[in-house]
């Protein structure tokens, strides 16, 4: 299956070794604006005087670097040179953590790392919502624990990082059963530009008055270069919530 993959991959316009990322993301709150597929709809897009450390936001008691919940919590996005970073913070139940040392450009990804509890379904590896915030109190995702401790961020974002080129490959657009669906898929390449000109938002994709399951069984098209970010962004007339998944397949340029 991995040949196939990767000759696949290379008809595509990569080259090995090529590595895959799978990608979910869901809003459930989506409005008649289009927002990130994304829990709490963000997705985090500053310039590099914007970049800032993340923490981990206080939460419950129980999840402490001592605690049945989570013990540690493991942050991935890039650098303010386009690095890909992945940072390791211990958690402090009802306090702040500690900051990362480097700042983030992109955040894309948050998981459980270590646990307090090896957990069933009675009591899983966090006791309640895990937010990520920078250093000034904003947002910039949130490990959910609404109906189920989750254990990962979801966000249908992505950013390639310096060094790579990617393509987005199967997957699957799922709206609720409350109405048809607006969804685009996006790109805007070369995220370190300091100054106008910028390069462009642009639409590779769009989906209209979706109200069933979507396959993407082809992916979306195009070879996407460093430091660019990709993903799906939604909206409808009224409350709903939709849901992707799709894999990312990146390699050295």
């Amino acid at each position: 299956m991995g040949d196939i993959f990767q000759a696949h991959q290379m008809k595509k316009g990569l080259h090995p070794p090529i590595s895959l990322d799978q990608k979910f993301g869901i809003n459930s709150a989506l409005t008649t604006s289009y927002l990130p597929v994304s829990f709490g709809g963000i997705y985090r897009t500053p310039q590099v005087s914007g970049a800032l450390p993340l923490r981990i936001k206080a939460g419950n008691a129980n999840d402490d670097v001592a605690g049945s919940g989570a013990q540690e919590v493991t942050l991935v996005g890039l650098d303010t040179d386009g690095n890909e970073q992945v940072v390791p913070l211990a958690t402090a139940g009802t306090s702040a953590s500690a900051a990362s040392a480097n700042s983030f450009l992109r955040f894309y990804r948050a998981f459980v790392s270590k646990s307090g509890t090896y957990s069933n379904l009675a009591t899983l590896s966090h006791a309640a919502a895990i937010v990520i915030e920078d250093t000034g109190g904003t947002v910039w995702g949130t490990i959910d624990a609404t109906t189920i401790a989750r254990g990962q961020t979801q966000i249908g974002c992505f950013t390639v990082p310096l060094g790579y080129v990617a393509t987005v490959d199967d997957g699957v657009i799922t709206p609720d059963t409350n109405g048809a669906v607006d969804l685009v898929f996006f790109k805007r390449e070369s995220i370190l530009d300091a100054a106008a000109p910028y390069q462009a938002v642009r639409f590779v994709e769009d989906w209209v008055g979706v109200d069933s399951p979507v396959p993407l069984d082809s992916g979306i098209d195009g070879l996407f270069p460093e430091l660019t970010d990709i993903g799906f962004l939604a909206k409808r007339s009224s409350p709903a919530s939709v849901s992707v998944t799709f894999s990312i397949a990146k390699s050295k340029k």
